[in-house]
């Protein structure tokens, strides 16, 4: 895999920090969400943070086509990343419980239908 095709996970991290930031209630937080242009180099990535976050549900989508080995690939190294730092990927009205919760019940199989 080369550069290109991998996106540092910490990049949504930063995205997900600056909405908290700017926004001053949990917006995210039992809506339902929708991520226009999510991305080829991490795919899911926002909607994923989205739901975490608290999120009742999302629409993640992206006008190019990506291998499903890729999104798999992307998917493991961004999982991974929110695992070992969990607190860079919360957005500042997220509950810690909740959020832990969510990652552990998170469905991975059903990202990529």
């Amino acid at each position: 895999m080369t550069k290109k095709d991998y996106e540092n996970p910490y990049k949504v991290a930063k995205h997900l920090a600056a909405y908290s930031k700017y926004l001053k209630k949990p917006w995210v937080y039992g809506r339902n969400t929708l991520d226009f242009g999510c991305g080829v180099t991490n795919p899911l990535g926002i909607g994923i943070g989205f739901y975490l976050n608290g999120a009742s549900s999302v629409i993640s989508a992206d006008i190019s086509r990506v291998a499903s080995a890729q999104i798999a690939i992307n998917l493991c190294h961004f999982l991974a990343a929110v695992e070992n730092d969990q607190t860079a990927f919360m957005m500042r009205h997220t509950n810690s419980i909740d959020f832990q919760r969510r990652l552990r019940l998170l469905d991975t199989m059903a990202l990529c239908k």
